[in-house]
């Protein structure tokens, strides 16, 4: 609930269910009479609202109960496996040498504008993910490629 902000405010009251987005509300009543002046919910929102909406429940494990809880544990517990399984696999196969092993570039042209490709849609997709490529890239450019230790060390 929002208190009136002057003498033409209104009291504004939002009303959220956890479980379903569809029974949100928010209602706008005037401070001095408690009239409804107008009702917002569910069938006022437009379809990116209720798309977002629905996607905010099923990311908050919100939306179909046990289910849903157990299918974002999984992917949770999966993305923590592969990141240690990773890790290990990289331990397991590390070179002898020094520096850090990373594999060398595709020799097939293709292969290369593929995945320059699905990076790009990626990146465009998930901005924050397209901003930290970037900072890699150019890093790769002014300072790895032009320093010969780093250049050795990261393959």
């Amino acid at each position: 609930m929002t208190l009136p902000q002057g003498p033409k405010g209104v009291y504004t009251i939002s009303g959220k269910s956890e479980a379903d987005p569809a029974k949100q509300r928010t209602l706008f009543l005037d401070q001095y009479s408690g009239k409804v002046l107008a009702s917002y919910g569910w069938p006022q929102y437009g379809l990116l609202s209720k798309l977002v909406e629905e996607g905010i429940a099923l990311h908050q494990g919100e939306r179909f109960g046990l289910p849903n809880l157990l299918v974002a544990l999984g992917t949770c517990l999966a993305v923590i496996g592969m990141a240690i399984s990773g890790v290990v696999m990289w331990w397991r196969r590390r070179p002898t040498g020094k520096g850090l092993g990373a594999p060398r570039r595709a020799q097939d042209a293709r292969t290369t504008r593929g995945v320059a490709l699905i990076m790009l849609i990626l990146g465009v997709a998930m901005p924050l993910a397209g901003i930290s490529m970037l900072i890699v890239l150019t890093l790769d450019r002014l300072l790895i490629r032009r320093i010969a230790p780093l250049r050795r060390f990261f393959g």
